[in-house]
């Protein structure tokens, strides 16, 4: 019998989010059962006032050894029946419970993405895997206060339910994670024009200053809404929108949780591991040779990978879901072609003549990296 539970998330936002669909399958579980949630400090917002957990507490890595020593004394009186430790810390390695992961779990490599893997080790502990597709996502809990202060901002700026809502998130925590904010002026040009889009704009308060840019640049009105909602406003404002353009950010996750359309731009970091998770999205990419690096510098200093996604690339993603063309791409790219080379080394004349199959390539292998080979003259 489960009765108590200990979920030991986390610390980045993004990471917490991923890990979602842990505390989905254990509440579904043991629906009865007392969940406390041991967290960071910057994804707490995810989980006060969440009325689906029993009892939220902050832990801070960086403290010093006696406090965690009082926390671990404190969290032993408790006597847990399970302790998920999704960080492989002491305390879910010294803590007596009968069921835990082992901190020597290997997960099989087939197991790519980081939310499939955080699953795979709450299946060691119990057959909670089965029915994984079925699990409702439900454990994010959006207060009406939340939702109500979303719909204030809407109604201000006279957006209704028949407004094309898109949410775009132009920064990052890591800066090579980025994609050029003037490309992001260029985008939202072309949305507004092609789709009579309502473009939001949101982050944290690092990302003020690429907001700002953005909205100074730009020759429509957009809303920016950087800094000024918490994680489940955010989430309100996320599940409203026809769809998301974003880089390989927390809104990344967050919207892949609530299952929003979802156009990701990547650049040194794997989608395969860190990739939307939403019934319907796309990915802007380009297979140079040398990605995904998942290194925190370029080791070539050229940031190569984000500069050669162009405007067009990420908007060509763009039209496959705001024109109902919603085949997950995932699936459809699996045996693209990821380095394409052309060859017409003849004269002008022909070479342009030649232009066609350049183009249909880039429709059909859009994250592919294409070179041309022609002659000097051409």
């Amino acid at each position: 019998m489960i009765n108590k539970i200990l979920f030991i998330t986390l610390s980045n936002i993004g990471d917490c989010i991923l890990a979602l669909p842990v505390l989905d399958a254990l509440r579904e579980k043991f629906p009865r059962a007392k969940i406390t949630v041991l967290d960071g400090l910057r994804p707490k917002e995810i989980f006060q006032g969440n009325p689906y957990i029993n009892k939220l507490i902050i832990f801070d890595k960086h403290s010093r050894l006696n406090e965690k020593i009082k926390l671990f004394n404190t969290l032993k009186k408790e006597h847990f029946d399970m302790v998920v430790d999704l960080r492989n810390s002491f305390l879910g390695a010294f803590l007596p419970a009968k069921y835990k992961i082992s901190p020597f779990l290997i997960v099989p490599k087939q197991i790519k993405h980081m939310k499939d893997r955080h699953l795979y080790k709450l299946s060691t502990l119990y057959s909670l895997l089965s029915t994984a597709a079925s699990i409702q996502r439900s454990s994010l809990y959006i207060k009406p206060e939340d939702e109500e202060y979303i719909n204030d901002i809407l109604e201000e700026n006279g957006i209704t339910d028949k407004d094309k809502i898109v949410v775009i998130s132009p920064g990052a925590r890591s800066h090579i994670k980025r994609w050029s904010q003037d490309k992001f002026v260029e985008l939202i040009s072309s949305l507004i024009k092609e789709f009579e889009a309502r473009v939001i704009l949101v982050g944290d308060k690092d990302d003020i200053p690429i907001a700002k840019y953005i909205v100074q640049h730009s020759r429509y009105p957009i809303i920016d809404l950087s800094a000024k909602t918490n994680i489940v406003q955010l989430a309100c404002l996320l599940k409203k929108s026809k769809l998301v353009i974003t880089n390989d950010s927390a809104t990344l996750h967050l919207s892949s949780y609530l299952n929003t359309p979802i156009v990701a731009i990547f650049g040194p970091t794997n989608e395969i591991k860190y990739g939307p998770w939403s019934g319907i999205y796309s990915i802007a990419k380009k297979d140079i040779f040398c990605r995904p690096c998942e290194k925190a510098q370029c080791r070539f200093g050229t940031l190569k990978c984000m500069q050669l996604i162009k405007t067009e690339d990420v908007l060509r993603q763009v039209r496959d879901i705001l024109a109902a063309r919603s085949t997950q791409h995932a699936a459809r790219q699996k045996d693209n072609f990821r380095r394409i080379l052309i060859v017409r080394t003849d004269r002008i004349g022909d070479v342009l003549l030649s232009t066609p199959v350049i183009k249909t390539l880039r429709d059909n292998y859009p994250n592919a990296y294409i070179a041309a080979m022609v002659s000097p003259y051409a």
